[in-house]
């Protein structure tokens, strides 16, 4: 069961990203500063769905599968700026 999740999640993610661009992509076309910020926009909002699409179940599903903190703590304790 875990290698069929794994490979309906590659396929969802895959498609996503290709409905993705194919309605972002006709916005770069257009040489105008409007345009790109559309564009942007567009890229911006298809991602951030992605990412409440991700933590939505975590957070209300299944909230002990959330991080604890301390790799966080400790990379920073050792210099790394995240």
């Amino acid at each position: 069961p875990v290698g069929i999740i794994a490979f309906l999640l590659k396929q969802s993610i895959e498609s996503f990203s290709k409905m993705k661009m194919a309605q972002c992509r006709p916005l770069f076309a257009i040489d105008d500063r409007v345009s790109w910020l559309h564009a942007f926009g567009c890229l911006l909002g298809f991602d951030a769905a992605m990412v409440l699409l991700a933590a939505l179940p975590v957070v209300f599903l299944v909230p002990q599968a959330a991080g604890s903190g301390v790799p966080e703590v400790m990379a920073y304790l050792n210099g790394v700026l995240m």
